[in-house]
């Protein structure tokens, strides 16, 4: 959906004391030494709203950038009208402003000659990634340039995507990377079965940096490509239909559903204001819809805890934190409501989960 929310949080600082139990990690606690700029919001530093009034401070902080590397099948049975509808809707969606700020790149598979089973060609973006407000025009001018020919070696594909992301991964570490596999068949050359591009998939999910897999095919019969999406953490192919009338509007319907399940749920947590220190014993995180003064999110020691806790938060790295990270019931809660407001909040104990 292309009108997917994207919260922005507002971080609060103030109230000093010592807690008894919190995050870990924690260094003098912020002073309350007055605001630093922009407004308290919902949280009333008079001593009203969910927490008391503790907050004195702000800054404010971006959801995590998320990028997505394309590897597009291009074999013999994408030929016609297939074909057409597919890179249609791929550059419609690359235009489509709302998704300027989404890094996308793109690789096709079956490259030709030596290069066929060789992963690391497929490692070699054709459009390298990149916001789609400056990477449209080029991957649309890659797609004119391809027409489908070949087998549908998968497995090679596959594993040159991941190598890719997760050098890309590595040099970008604040960005979420995902792969999205777009198919219309099973994988048939170079050693390519459905059961090893799904271990590839878990391989890639399961190993640091985790890059997840999407996939989308495009026709019928293609059940079996669950296991790949299954291995690759996203639950399920997207299966669109191999229809003249439908195919290019459903692709489209596809891309912009990947994109709302793929926005990360984890943000920066952006410096103190100007001669203050962070408590992470004094961190809380306060969710607010249609108005409301919120309510206060409880917070899990580690990702284990969200199996008790399925909305609550957790840091990335308890012992030096970077992000604050929402369990996935939470997550899903905060990107389909239009209404959301999120705040961390500094200066006020850390509210554990029971």
């Amino acid at each position: 959906m292309l009108g997917v929310f994207i919260p922005w949080f507002v971080l609060f600082a103030g109230c000093s004391g010592k807690p008894d139990t919190g995050a870990g990690g924690a260094t003098t606690a912020a002073g309350g030494t007055g605001g630093a700029g922009g407004d308290i919001s919902f949280l009333d530093a008079g001593g009203g709203g969910p927490l008391g009034g503790c907050a004195t401070a702000s800054a404010q902080t971006k959801a995590s950038p998320l990028d997505m590397y394309i590897m597009l099948d291009q074999s013999g049975s994408m030929i016609g009208a297939k074909w057409t509808a597919v890179t249609n809707a791929i550059s419609s969606f690359a235009k489509n402003a709302a998704v300027a700020d989404l890094g996308v790149g793109i690789q096709y598979f079956p490259l030709g000659g030596a290069a066929v089973c060789d992963y690391m060609a497929y490692a070699l973006p054709d459009v390298p990634i990149a916001p789609l407000g400056a990477n449209a025009s080029k991957i649309t001018m890659s797609l004119a340039q391809h027409a489908p020919a070949g087998e549908t070696p998968t497995l090679s594909a596959v594993q040159g995507a991941y190598s890719y992301a997760k050098a890309w991964h590595k040099s970008n570490p604040d960005h979420s990377v995902v792969v999205l596999l777009a198919t219309d068949g099973e994988p048939n050359v170079c050693a390519s079965t459905i059961d090893n591009v799904a271990q590839a998939a878990s391989v890639a999910y399961s190993t640091a940096p985790a890059i997840r897999t999407f996939v989308i095919g495009v026709g019928s019969a293609l059940s079996s490509l669950d296991a790949v999406a299954l291995a690759g953490g996203t639950e399920k192919a997207i299966i669109v239909t191999d229809s003249i009338q439908s195919t290019e509007q459903e692709f489209v319907l596809a891309l912009n559903t990947i994109r709302g399940t793929a926005l990360p749920c984890d943000y920066a947590i952006p410096p103190p204001p100007t001669g203050e220190t962070i408590d992470y014993g004094f961190v809380n995180v306060v969710y607010g819809s249609n108005g409301g003064e919120g309510v206060v999110i409880p917070y899990v020691p580690s990702a284990d805890g969200c199996m008790n806790e399925p909305e609550g938060w957790h840091y990335d790295d308890p012992a030096k934190p970077t992000k604050v990270v929402f369990c996935d019931a939470l997550c899903s809660k905060v990107k389909n409501d239009a209404t959301a407001k999120v705040d961390v909040v500094f200066g006020c104990e850390t509210e554990i989960a029971k």
